[in-house]
């Protein structure tokens, strides 16, 4: 299973691309939960104006139960 940002790093939005069906959870480096998104194979992530820039965690669990992890920069 892939997990899919594009533009990585990014500093507006990025868009993640995953399995349909797939729960997607976005975490700052402290392990807290930011955003997340359940549903399609397709999300669009826009942090809000206090989302400081840094990495972030994008994990995503599949209808089957798998999970893939990835990396991604944000940068203002």
């Amino acid at each position: 299973m892939k997990v899919l940002v594009l533009p990585n790093p990014f500093n507006s939005s990025c868009r993640i691309s995953v399995p349909d069906g797939s729960k997607v959870e976005i975490f700052d480096i402290r392990g807290n939960l930011v955003a997340s998104h359940s549903g399609g194979n397709q999300f669009l992530w826009h942090p809000n104006n206090s989302a400081p820039a840094g990495i972030y965690s994008v994990r995503c669990t599949a209808k089957n139960g798998k999970i893939s992890t990835t990396k991604i920069l944000y940068v203002k």
